[in-house]
């Protein structure tokens, strides 16, 4: 498998489940020629070197809602799903938009015990929604993938055997510091999350996906890893899609608005990996 392979939909080498696009729309396209310059960490660099020393799989530009700029590189096309990591966690907070948009979801002061009791015994007693969203849940977690016997490497391994048990690891949770003291980025807080939208809506991550992406009117259908046949979506990093259906998301979480529809509380509940959307590919 070469490296662009372990971006280009993954999940088909495990289990996953498809997420249609029922009313698809391209983007309206306008091309314009891009000349840019990037600044940072003490530098400034030409957009193709930013490009090369990123790696970047693709670059889309869209602006006032037309695709403006559209480039691919190491061999991956438009038609490609891509996965987006953490940005996966962007689309969760967006489905857990629509879910307090439709009153399908409550308070987010809420305790998550109130929905996922199991998690009572675990660092997650005390937790609210909120907490959840923000990733202020303080407990005892460090998202350290280099380290091989970490427990976010265990929690990899787990997943991508395709065993199951990933909701299961939550219950492991051990305390850290008191809710709500201090940000730290901790996956375990989307899954708690998405088990706890779950629980509210009767929606598993994948149905969920299908109403975004319809509301969106995505152009490409996406893919999303389970923990195992038919089992748990690993709502924190697997989702892959078109990087034309990327910026889609990215459109959304700037001001909540889709097209000519605005959709009140979608923007704010965007999570820290926000970030993430912008270069899921």
């Amino acid at each position: 498998m070469s490296d662009v392979d372990a971006l280009r939909e993954p999940q088909r080498h495990q289990p996953y489940a498809e997420v249609p696009a029922p009313v698809p729309r391209p983007w309206p396209t306008r091309p314009v020629p891009l000349r840019a310059t990037v600044t940072g960490a003490g530098r400034t660099m030409g957009l193709d070197e930013f490009l090369a020393v990123t790696v970047s799989t693709a670059l889309l530009v869209v602006v006032d809602g037309v695709l403006v700029h559209e480039r691919y590189f190491h061999g991956t096309r438009a038609g490609d799903r891509l996965l987006g990591f953490s940005a996966t966690k962007s689309a969760l907070a967006l489905v857990v938009g629509q879910a307090v948009d439709d009153g399908r979801f409550p308070g987010l002061d809420t305790p998550v015990t109130d929905l996922v009791p199991e998690l009572g015994a675990s660092g997650y007693a005390g937790v609210s929604l909120r907490q959840l969203l923000t990733m202020t849940s303080g407990v005892g977690w460090r998202e350290d993938y280099h380290d091989p016997d970490s427990p976010a490497s265990r929690m990899m391994r787990r997943w991508r055997a395709g065993a199951g048990g990933l909701r299961e690891s939550l219950l492991e949770m051990p305390a850290g510091d008191p809710p709500g003291s201090r940000y730290a980025y901790c996956t375990p807080d989307s899954l708690a999350l998405d088990w706890a939208r779950e629980r509210a809506t009767g929606e598993p991550f994948p149905a969920a996906l299908a109403r975004l992406w319809s509301a969106l009117e995505a152009e490409r259908p996406a893919v999303v890893g389970l923990d195992q046949p038919g089992g748990v979506a690993m709502a924190g990093g697997s989702l892959a899609a078109t990087a034309r259906d990327w910026a889609r998301i990215g459109t959304l979480q700037i001001d909540g608005r889709w097209r000519d529809r605005q959709c009140r509380d979608l923007c704010y509940l965007a999570l820290p990996a926000i970030a993430d959307t912008a270069v899921a590919g």
